[in-house]
């Protein structure tokens, strides 16, 4: 049926819409999406920082430095408290995983970090590699806003 994969109108309701924005303090994952609830080996502290003066944005008040990457060992569970010291909200993305929010257990890859605000996920290291976690704003991590979370061998 083409009307099924036409651009909707504007004005038009999708029919899988209902109107509800989703809540992540009171969203809770399905038991096959749940993350298990171990608790993690250890925890590292991020803070985001830069600013709109200088138009210079980091992690820990660096700018990405391939050369000093976030260490994790295979089959560990790492708690990153990503604590935002900017005015700006930060769409924080891992690649190569999912997470779980401590909050509320709830699986992504990408989590908004609002300003002045600190929020904290859970990293089962199951994936070995070198993986990216950045600002999924381009012209923040173009500007340094990133890092690596590497295996170690």
């Amino acid at each position: 049926d083409a009307s099924a994969t036409a651009t909707p109108t504007l004005g038009r309701r999708l029919a899988n819409h209902d109107g509800r924005m989703l809540d992540l303090t009171t969203a809770r994952p399905t038991p096959g999406a749940a993350r298990s609830t171990v608790k993690p080996e250890r925890s590292l502290d991020l803070a985001l920082t830069g600013s709109m003066t200088d138009y210079v944005w980091g992690i820990n008040g660096r700018t990405y430095d391939p050369t000093s990457p976030l260490l994790i060992s295979s089959g560990e569970t790492l708690r990153l408290r990503m604590r935002n010291e900017t005015m700006m909200v930060h769409p924080m993305h891992l690649h190569g995983h999912t997470f779980a929010l401590t909050s509320s257990g709830v699986r992504k890859d990408t989590v908004l970090v609002p300003p002045m605000e600190t929020v904290e996920i859970d990293v089962l290291a199951d994936n070995p590699g070198q993986w990216m976690l950045h600002c999924h704003n381009t012209y923040r991590l173009e500007t340094g806003m990133a890092t690596v979370l590497a295996y170690r061998t």
